[in-house]
């Protein structure tokens, strides 16, 4: 554990989290509606979209992210939710990002891309959302899309 004895010798107060493994997902999320779900590969750098699980894991896996945006008190607003499916088909969640990246090469627009939905139109989406005048986004409903 020289890791462990290493931080130790900089601060006293260190964290330590059990090391998981899986695929990582994910989830963007507009007024507790899943936009879109991805697989993300850091070892090759890629997303694809949309994410290749069976309909039943997509689906827990957009229930447990909608449900952590829920919690977290985001269910209006944009946000991404990524999580590690284990190989078990256990989900984690990682991390809720309450506001995501917008840059163009970013996961949140690759995301939009994949799924027919104009950026601008995400952005007018999500500002009318915070401020309750949220109109439809013209996409498939998430429930819908035809598994590849």
């Amino acid at each position: 554990y020289a890791a462990i004895d290493q931080a130790m010798a900089i601060d006293e107060s260190i964290i330590v989290e059990r090391a998981l493994t899986g695929s990582e997902v994910q989830v963007v999320l507009l007024d507790n509606e899943v936009l879109g779900l991805a697989s993300v590969s850091r070892s090759r750098g890629s997303f694809t979209y949309p994410a290749e699980f069976d309909r039943g894991r997509k689906d827990s896996i957009a229930r447990l992210a909608m449900r952590a945006a829920e919690v977290l008190g985001l269910s209006d607003a944009p946000c991404r939710v990524d999580l590690l499916v284990d190989p078990g088909g256990n989900e984690t969640i990682l991390e809720v990002e309450p506001l995501p990246p917008f840059h163009a090469d970013g996961a949140l627009q690759r995301m939009l891309r994949a799924e027919g939905i104009r950026f601008t139109d995400f952005i007018r989406a999500a500002v009318d959302s915070l401020v309750g005048t949220r109109p439809a986004l013209e996409q498939t409903p998430f429930s819908q899309v035809a598994l590849h």
